[in-house]
């Protein structure tokens, strides 16, 4: 079994004016973030909108990814719901279409007690037919894995790995401490600002969404921290923070609007000539004066300016 490693990218779901999923453009975006040296490719996560999406525009998707990646790295696949027989369901939907791995977010709305969760994926790994990572965003399921019960899973063989989307950099080396001798598990972690700080502690990867954008730098930088450069850390690490800006761009205030916050990604994508900022739902339509912050961000941005395609 491949173990997953580096930096994986959660994409973002390239759309049409319509709605529609745009596989041409979903084409180019997978070619760009190859080029660019990414590990792997995670689709159907929160960067790529899976709580709008219909289940048959996910799969529709995930289909147009797996053709275009044509396994020259893995493709990882979001299933989550609150219903385990759906996940059940979901995993063999996301096995026909092709994926490597399956991603299933913690239950949300109800509060989940530990013995709970590590029912919940236990249960999950027992019925899928890939090998399953656990994703973990308390910010915005209101339940998290709490390290014990990290522990406990990885020892399930079809158990492999978890997205870990936290501010707690002392939860992630309570993690690692159970974790980075064990060649069959992966800890991916889901913060930029913490994802070198974490490959220094034994990381085995990260899933950051800049890296949507800027895949090559993301690679370098991650390169450099597992090799254990502390100097490089301390030059990429403000060019990170300078370019997490790019989520506030488009909202009112602060955390104000996880669409938003998403679609200033799409936003530099469109810039760099590679996908359309459309949304599923609830966004005004992409005009030119609305996305200007996003047009000034890319063009002062040094990373971007290296990458950026005439339109």
């Amino acid at each position: 079994m491949q173990r997953l490693n580096g930096v994986v990218v959660p994409m973002v779901t390239p759309l049409t004016a319509g709605g529609e999923i745009d596989e041409e453009s979903t084409g180019r975006l997978v070619e760009y973030l190859i080029a660019g040296g990414v590990n792997g490719i995670f689709a159907l996560g929160s960067s790529g909108e899976c709580v709008s999406l219909t289940w048959s525009k996910q799969i529709q998707l995930l289909r147009a990814v797996v053709k275009y990646v044509h396994r020259r790295v893995p493709v990882c696949a979001g299933l989550s719901s609150n219903s385990l027989e759906e996940t059940y369901e979901r995993a063999n939907d996301i096995a026909t279409a092709g994926a490597d791995f399956a991603v299933a977010l913690t239950p949300y709305y109800f509060r989940t007690s530990q013995p709970e969760m590590l029912r919940f994926f236990s249960s999950i790994a027992d019925h899928s037919p890939l090998p399953v990572l656990a994703y973990n965003i308390p910010f915005r399921t209101n339940n998290t894995i709490e390290p014990a019960t990290i522990e406990k899973l990885r020892h399930h063989p079809n158990f492999v790995g978890i997205k870990d989307t936290v501010n707690d950099f002392a939860r992630t080396l309570a993690i690692l401490n159970y974790v980075r001798h064990d060649a069959s598990f992966s800890y991916m972690h889901g913060n930029e600002l913490l994802a070198l700080p974490a490959a220094t502690a034994g990381a085995a990867g990260c899933v950051v969404s800049i890296g949507n954008f800027a895949p090559a730098f993301m690679v370098e930088a991650w390169k450099a921290a597992a090799a254990g450069d502390h100097d490089a850390i301390a030059r990429y690490q403000p060019r990170i923070a300078s370019m997490m800006k790019v989520f506030g761009l488009l909202e009112a205030k602060p955390q104000d609007s996880t669409v938003l916050r998403l679609m200033a990604i799409k936003a530099v994508l469109e810039i760099l000539g590679l996908i359309q900022s459309h949304m599923v739902q609830l966004t005004p339509a992409p005009s030119a004066e609305f996305l200007a912050p996003v047009r000034k961000f890319v063009e002062e941005n040094e990373v971007l300016q290296q990458i950026r395609k005439p339109l």
